[in-house]
């Protein structure tokens, strides 16, 4: 018995020497949350990887006040709303983009700028899609937390590509004398740059509808492969 109690503080102590850093602090990331292939690289020059750490250790100290929640938490979390001051920096971007989908489409109705703004999410969907993301990386935001928006880009990237459509058939449809309402389909088939667009705009639909948490219970084949097949 005290053989075995023995040998299970020296599998303890083994391990923190192993996986925990000589002077660990609160604010100091823990090695296996940065970026695994960036590691791989600086473990080969150990004075750039000291380089690294320190660069690492000023990040999450800078960051480290964005990870505190907003006022009125307490009251939030009630509701389901859980919300950082660096996450309410990321919305900044997301409200930024729907305001200019809605004057370019409303205010100011513009064909190109309204495509130009209807892309621009697709930028953020991408760039939070995986687990070692640049925001990741520079940042210091898990991913668990990234995930929230790459959903939120894709929805509001499908968001504005409906207004996108619509902005593009009442423009675009009327000097083509395409006005009624049920030549809709038609006109969204005329020309590759119409098939193009409709074809993007179906093809983010479905995402959105297999994303769902039931589709990916029930045939999470279905979720993984329409994500993977439709990015590409």
């Amino acid at each position: 018995k005290i053989m075995s109690t023995t040998t299970r503080g020296d599998e303890k102590e083994w391990f923190e020497s192993e996986t925990m850093p000589s002077q660990w602090h609160p604010n100091a990331p823990h090695p296996s949350l940065e970026y695994p292939p960036l590691y791989f690289v600086l473990k080969c020059f150990p004075t750039l990887q000291e380089w690294a750490r320190s660069l690492y250790k000023v990040r999450w100290e800078l960051s480290y006040p964005l990870q505190r929640r907003i006022p009125f938490s307490k009251y939030l979390r009630k509701v389901g709303i859980t919300i950082t001051w660096g996450e309410l920096l990321l919305l900044t971007p997301f409200l930024i983009i729907l305001i200019q989908g809605t004057i370019t489409s409303f205010v100011n109705p513009s064909v190109t700028q309204s495509g130009i703004v209807a892309r621009l999410p697709l930028a953020i969907c991408f760039l939070t899609a995986n687990h070692n993301s640049l925001l990741t990386l520079l940042l210091g935001i898990p991913f668990e937390r990234v995930i929230k928006y790459h959903k939120l880009s894709g929805y509001c990237a499908f968001i504005n590509g409906i207004l996108h459509t619509y902005v593009a058939f009442a423009l675009d449809g009327k000097d083509k004398g395409i006005e009624n309402v049920g030549d809709v389909f038609e006109y969204t088939v005329d020309g590759q740059v119409n098939t193009s667009g409709t074809m993007l705009l179906t093809i983010m639909f479905a995402m959105i509808v297999t994303s769902m948490p039931l589709v990916r219970r029930i045939v999470f084949e279905v979720f993984y492969y329409f994500h993977i097949g439709f990015a590409m």
